[in-house]
């Protein structure tokens, strides 16, 4: 199971100057802590433009007015002919990017309580706690419109099966008002390719804080 927060390590020398100037742990935690507060706020900032900038999360958020596969998904599958939201099948009208925005909105802040690890006389690391977003809590906010029980954001990551048979179709059957699932194989070759979307944006925000370099 995924920790619900990751750790942030602030070194007293960072600020050793101002270090120098206070006179008590208080006022020191307290520099230590805004210091935190920043490295934080900058790596969840970083982290909502990776997610507003994902081909994923623009494709899905276009609704089914777009009929363009921009994320290159779904291998195959001819372009203009379909997109992630006709073929995860949405109901027309909703916006299933939404509530994850909002979601990682309401992560990253820090908690003030910190541990203290003494190296030397002087020298030191502060360790603060992030509330850091979770792929098990999106899971649960995201389910497949058609098939309960599985998230959409995981399984666009881990596969989706049944491309073959999908095709673009203003059917009135169609859930999202653009595309049907048949019984017949409309593209033989078509499949769909997972790709790291949620998961690494998380896993980046996460590097961030722990000042560790970021996966392209």
């Amino acid at each position: 199971m995924s920790k619900p927060f990751a750790k942030l390590r602030i070194n007293s020398r960072k600020f050793a100057d101002q270090v120098s100037q206070v006179r008590s742990d208080k006022k020191a935690k307290d520099l230590a802590y805004k210091k935190a507060q920043q490295i934080a706020k900058d790596a969840k900032d970083e982290m909502l433009i990776e997610f507003e900038q994902n081909r994923i999360t623009k494709e899905l958020e276009a609704g089914p007015g777009n009929m363009k596969n921009i994320s290159r998904n779904l291998i195959g599958l001819p372009y203009g002919q379909g997109s992630l939201y006709g073929f995860i099948g949405f109901v027309d009208g909703t916006n299933p990017i939404e509530p994850v925005r909002e979601y990682l909105q309401n992560t990253g802040n820090v908690f003030k309580t910190s541990r203290f690890q003494r190296r030397g006389k002087r020298g030191g690391t502060y360790q603060f706690r992030v509330k850091a977003p979770l792929m098990s809590v999106i899971e649960r906010f995201t389910p497949m419109p058609w098939e309960g029980g599985r998230s959409w954001a995981r399984a666009i990551e881990r596969g989706i099966s049944g491309l073959s048979y999908y095709m673009a179709n203003k059917s009135p059957m169609s859930r999202s008002g653009q595309g049907i699932q048949g019984q017949n194989q409309f593209h033989q070759a078509a499949m769909y390719k997972p790709s790291k979307y949620l998961s690494n944006i998380i896993n980046n925000f996460i590097r961030k804080i722990q000042g560790r370099s970021t996966e392209r």
